[in-house]
């Protein structure tokens, strides 16, 4: 038995510490096993004090990101790593290593496709190997996407017994809030655009890209047809952010970089995400995934994080078998499902009637 059950890496980071606020607050009393970590051992000291009753006892790891030996232990003394440091493509890569050399799971935020592809060339034989899950994209940029694929497919196959034709990714409600977290999280991951934050048509998605990726990937691990995910709707809408007056207006309300919303902002925005699944028989299915309790940018997001990580660490029997470089339904499948229902989200897929004409 490793010492601790979960590590929160680059703990003192806005994710990290929202990260680390879930876990003090609704596992201090479970027995967790779990420790913070990062760079700085004085802001270590005091993200353990603002945490309360909950998180003030919890031990600490002090390893920089080009420190490879450091890295190695670790993740030598963790079931799993939350990887919250970024951009990933600059400091993330390390970790990725050692976690996948030392049979250690790991989940985190990354986005970054090109970053993402190089560490499957590298290290996803390796984590196979070892019996480690590296899993990317553990926020709402992706586990929406991923999880509602999962379901529509899951009941075209098993109610409708028939194939998965096509899917149909959109965004349906979303409160103030619900945005900002993508524009922080850009800078997290080293992306083109600085941080922006959140004004968006409802199905403005500039996610759309990864999304299709990361499902795609998860097709080929699990033998699915690839599924179309975007339209040219969601194109148009997901080109407009990096056009300069779009991006000029929007870093007019953005938060500084290593900022976010207030928690009043966070803790009274929604929203809500559908796959529309399409059966060859045709039937046709929709999904949906969702928060009326938490911004999808921050509060959700790093829930979906946390939860990852949890599922990986207290549910190991009853997750999928399959190791390596995975994304979160391939990883996690139905257990992170059931732990997202149980945080407070919805997650649910329904058959439906298309209007006729």
């Amino acid at each position: 038995m490793r010492p601790f059950q979960v590590v929160v890496y680059g703990a003192t980071g806005f994710c990290g510490q929202l990260v680390c606020e879930y876990l003090a607050k609704n596992y201090a009393t479970t027995g967790l096993r779990w420790a913070l970590a990062g760079r700085s051992e004085p802001k270590l000291i005091s993200l353990k004090r603002s945490l309360g009753p909950g998180g003030g006892d919890t031990p600490h790891l002090v390893a920089d990101a080009a420190d490879t030996p450091a890295l190695e232990a670790l993740a030598r003394v963790a079931d799993v790593v939350v990887a919250a440091a970024g951009p990933y493509g600059e400091v993330g890569s390390g970790l990725v290593a050692a976690c996948a050399a030392t049979g250690t799971h790991l989940v985190d935020l990354a986005g970054e496709s090109v970053w993402m592809k190089e560490m499957i060339e590298k290290h996803h034989d390796t984590a196979s190997v070892s019996g480690a899950k590296i899993v990317h994209s553990c926020g709402f940029d992706s586990i929406p996407a991923d999880l509602g694929t999962m379901l529509a497919h899951m009941r075209l196959r098993d109610v409708h017994n028939t194939k998965t034709k096509a899917l149909s990714y959109y965004f349906g409600k979303f409160g103030l809030g619900g945005f900002s977290g993508m524009l922080e999280r850009q800078q997290l991951r080293g992306d083109v655009l600085r941080p922006l934050s959140a004004v968006a048509q409802r199905r403005a998605a500039p996610s759309a890209t990864k999304n299709t990726q990361v499902c795609r990937f998860r097709g080929q691990l699990a033998g699915l047809l690839p599924a179309l995910l975007t339209t040219a709707a969601v194109a148009f809408s997901n080109a407009l952010f990096y056009l300069p007056p779009t991006r000029a207006l929007l870093q007019q309300v953005a938060p500084a970089s290593g900022e976010g919303p207030p928690a009043s902002i966070r803790e009274n925005s929604f929203f809500e995400i559908y796959v529309e699944g399409h059966g060859a028989n045709g039937a046709h299915v929709l999904a949906t995934v969702g928060s009326d309790k938490g911004d999808a940018g921050y509060q959700e997001t790093c829930k979906m994080l946390a939860e990852s990580a949890l599922a990986l660490a207290l549910n190991t029997t009853a997750l999928p078998q399959r190791t390596g470089i995975l994304t979160p339904a391939s990883a996690l499948g139905m257990v992170l499902v059931e732990r997202l229902r149980a945080a407070g989200m919805v997650l649910s897929v329904e058959t439906v009637s298309l209007p006729s004409g």
